[in-house]
């Protein structure tokens, strides 16, 4: 498969799906590159439609430039790179057409085929095995067929039923052959035996209950076969499980602003749009602390009692009520937040320890406002704060919490709290909702690029 024949330029693309016309596009920039892949999966259907993601696999040492000649080639047909994250593979998100309605483009760029960290198929066969189909490279029957099932008996212990049509397989006679040598490449002989008659056989309900017989399996032959390629295995899977730690691929947003700003109406657009201008799984929302069960899909607050004109407490009892909260804060990161960034999720907050900063009245604190300043320091902070300001009129005229004067000065507050930090901005609600939204959506955009 080293040799590439050139995509011909007469390929026609008119009237094909967007996406259509991209997978396409990038097959022919790689050939054009020369670099050897097979189109493992999402070619199924092509070249009809294709779903969101389309997964290649090249050769050790290629995968670099590739990602930077799809990227090249993707641009210049009008295609923007939207997200870059590193799992198994490189799974990099484009987009097309404007941001909040734009089409998307999943490819994951895989350099080894293995199950966490433990190898169960050479790349390097099944690219020189690979079969050309139209104008792309696709893996042979034998390891198409090989992979479609072992990767979803080790991962989840299951076989889709879109796989179990093995018929064709078997009728040939060096198909059949290729998939048995995979199976014991992959197994051991003894596995590998039992794993055949069970394919062949079409026994699903008994592989499936075999599944941690087969995981044992991959796991001692590959640990005795090639010990070195398990050791560098699990050195890539400690790098990428240290960089998702350190740097967790979901985007974290509160927002902040006087009651009676919009705030419900601008998070409850969010939910709807930033997920797919982001690339992120489901929304989650708080309201002020992340806490355990105090996630919700509703923009609706828990019926919040305003105890300003009561006393305020005494410092101790204030500096008390701080550090307790404070420490809320923290183990609600910690195990509310933390865990659904790291699953590439969107957090929305409902305001944040910030509003102590801002509002200390609402929470009856005497305490200095540096202290409550300092305290915002050493708190686990989002991507993103919007500051949602409007005229001190309008708002007081939808809740009467605050008089003019007194939002006047909180939302002074809130614009010198944006001016002095690059990850909070304000934003200006005195707009359309529709022009409020897309500024959101240029907000989050630049500073997901920073």
């Amino acid at each position: 498969m080293t040799d590439h024949p050139t995509v011909p330029d007469s390929l026609v693309m008119k009237g094909r799906e967007v996406r259509v016309q991209a997978v396409y596009r990038v097959c022919e920039a790689l050939e054009r590159a020369d670099i050897s892949y097979v189109f493992l999966r999402g070619f199924e259907h092509l070249p009809d439609k294709i779903d969101n993601d389309a997964d290649f696999l090249f050769k050790r040492g290629d995968r670099g430039r590739a990602v930077d000649t799809v990227r090249k080639a993707l641009h210049d047909f009008g295609w923007n790179e939207v997200k870059n994250l590193e799992f198994s593979p490189i799974s990099v998100t484009y987009a097309h057409g404007d941001l909040e309605d734009s089409v998307r483009l999943l490819v994951d760029y895989f350099e080894h085929i293995e199950w966490h960290f433990i190898p169960y198929m050479d790349p390097n066969s099944l690219i020189s095995y690979a079969q050309r189909v139209d104008s792309y490279w696709v893996p042979s029957l034998a390891e198409q067929t090989f992979m479609n099932l072992t990767t979803r008996l080790l991962y989840t212990g299951k076989v889709r039923e879109k796989h179990r049509g093995v018929d064709g397989l078997f009728a040939c006679r060096e198909e059949s052959s290729r998939f048995r040598a995979l199976a014991s490449e992959s197994l051991g002989d003894k596995a590998s035996d039992v794993f055949c008659e069970l394919v062949q056989t079409e026994s699903w309900g008994e592989l499936e209950q075999r599944a941690a017989f087969f995981r044992k399996a991959v796991i001692c032959h590959s640990c005795l076969r090639k010990p070195w390629g398990v050791l560098l295995g699990m050195g890539r899977y400690l790098r990428r499980s240290l960089k998702r730690l350190v740097k967790p691929p979901g985007f974290f947003v509160v927002f902040e602003g006087a009651d009676g700003v919009g705030k419900s109406t601008v998070i409850r657009e969010s939910m709807d749009v930033l997920p797919n201008v982001l690339n992120l799984k489901e929304p989650s929302l708080f309201h002020w602390k992340p806490k355990k069960g105090g996630f919700t899909n509703s923009t609706q607050p828990n019926n919040p009692v305003d105890p300003r004109g009561a006393a305020r407490r005494g410092k101790l009892m204030s500096l008390l009520y701080l550090a307790y909260h404070w420490i809320g804060f923290w183990g609600g990161w910690l195990l509310e937040v933390y865990p659904r960034l790291s699953r590439n999720n969107l957090v929305l907050g409902d305001r944040y320890i910030y509003d102590m900063y801002f509002d200390p009245e609402r929470f009856r604190l005497d305490l200095p406002g540096w202290l409550l300043e300092l305290i915002t320091r050493f708190t686990p902070r989002p991507n993103l704060v919007i500051a949602m300001v409007a005229s001190p009129k309008v708002i007081h005229d939808r809740k009467q919490e605050l008089s003019v004067d007194e939002i006047a000065m909180y939302q002074e507050k809130l614009a010198n709290f944006c001016n002095e930090r690059e990850w909070c901005t304000l934003l200006d609600a005195n707009e359309s909702i529709d022009s409020v939204r897309s500024n959101l959506v240029s907000l989050v955009c630049a500073s997901g690029e920073k």
